[in-house]
């Protein structure tokens, strides 16, 4: 992960915190840690320097000097609720005013270590006083209209003379998922307010010859198209075998578009098309995704500059997929995740191709 990006995520988790009695400049680095904790991985211990300072208040301070430097701001935020204890965060990032990057990270509460709270420097300070303030910083940092998008229960009270339908905000050991109808609701108007600013952007897109002007549109559609729903069926029934085993060490898999979202933006803005062809074309095609590891992520951005297809690439880039082939290929979602519980971490680590093709054969004959 860029770590001016994970500082300008941190800061304004934090900024949300301010109003918290507990709050104090802690904070700020200790969700700067978690971040990369949760999407890096990184397991280096609390420290206190010779300098009479935390070691990652100093790193996170070198990431704010970056980020000043490099002029990069946040140009859009949301936060996915995923249970009570995680959330998953979209970002969009410019640079000097020009949009440049845009990212996808978990923040979690299991994420701020116990370090945090049991290393004590020689003033006999910790970073945090103790896992309950962990608690607050985390419940703090989340923006208040998040409180208001979580998932609402709907409870119908008989009274009477009337029945009425009343709205109660999930308490913390009680949350549902939002009402399908609802969701179902926000996705199409996402896809519409897509439509209409592909409608209208069209004819200047296709009437602008200078490089960097067509470029600057294709990206801002692509964060578009990056906001709309990924949903299992979109999962093409592979997973690289560098992100199967990562995965079974606790690293994270990361979903790769086989149709990278400048491509993808660049298509619907040459292609006049109605609502229902909008919302065909990319459940169809522009939303497929693969299972593979961050570095691979990397290394597959806008690989259609060098190659023909996606499958081209990964085979140039000796990225393994898996299944081997397409007969054999994962079923759906939950299928890959009940392979990946039954396999053995530790023994898998060793396993070739075609030795997890025969564990993914004897996975199915045991169902």
């Amino acid at each position: 992960m860029n770590r001016e990006f994970v500082y300008l995520i941190a800061e304004a988790l934090y900024l949300n915190t301010t109003a918290h009695p507990l709050c104090n400049r802690n904070w700020l680095f200790a969700i700067y840690k978690s971040l990369l904790v949760a999407n890096e991985h990184d397991t280096e211990e609390i420290k206190w320097t010779q300098y009479n300072q935390w070691k990652i208040d100093h790193n996170c301070r070198a990431a704010k000097s970056i980020a000043i430097q490099h002029q990069s701001k946040i140009e859009q935020m949301d936060i996915d609720w995923v249970n009570d204890y995680e959330r998953r965060i979209r970002v969009i990032f410019s640079k000097d005013g020009i949009l440049t990057a845009q990212m996808t990270c978990f923040f979690k509460s299991e994420a701020f270590i116990p370090g945090m709270w049991t290393f004590r420097n020689p003033k006999n300070e910790s970073v945090l006083l103790s896992d309950y303030e962990r608690d607050e910083l985390f419940k703090a940092s989340l923006p208040t209209y998040e409180i208001e998008k979580e998932p609402v229960k709907e409870t119908l009270v008989e009274d009477k003379k009337k029945e009425a339908k009343i709205l109660s905000f999930g308490k913390k050991d009680n949350v549902s998922s939002p009402p399908k109808a609802l969701e179902e609701h926000i996705r199409n108007m996402k896809f519409t307010a897509l439509h209409h600013l592909l409608e209208n952007m069209r004819v200047p897109y296709e009437g602008t010859t200078d490089p960097y002007q067509r470029s600057f549109i294709e990206v801002v559609f692509g964060a578009a198209i990056f906001y709309l729903p990924s949903l299992h069926v979109h999962f093409n029934g592979y997973i690289s075998i560098n992100a199967l085993k990562g995965f079974l060490k606790k690293e994270r898999k990361v979903k790769d578009h086989i149709y990278p979202r400048k491509l993808a933006a660049r298509e619907l803005l040459s292609n006049p098309m109605t609502l229902e062809g909008l919302k065909n074309r990319y459940h169809d095609h522009l939303a497929t995704y693969m299972y593979i590891t961050s570095e691979e992520n990397g290394l597959l951005v806008n690989y259609y500059e060098e190659h023909e297809n996606h499958d081209q690439a990964m085979e140039a880039l000796q990225i393994e997929k898996f299944p081997t082939n397409a007969a054999e290929k994962f079923s759906s979602q939950r299928e890959l995740d009940q392979f990946l519980k039954d396999l053995s971490p530790r023994e898998t680590q060793d396993l070739g191709a075609q030795e997890l093709m025969e564990k993914l054969r004897e996975f199915r004959i045991k169902r």
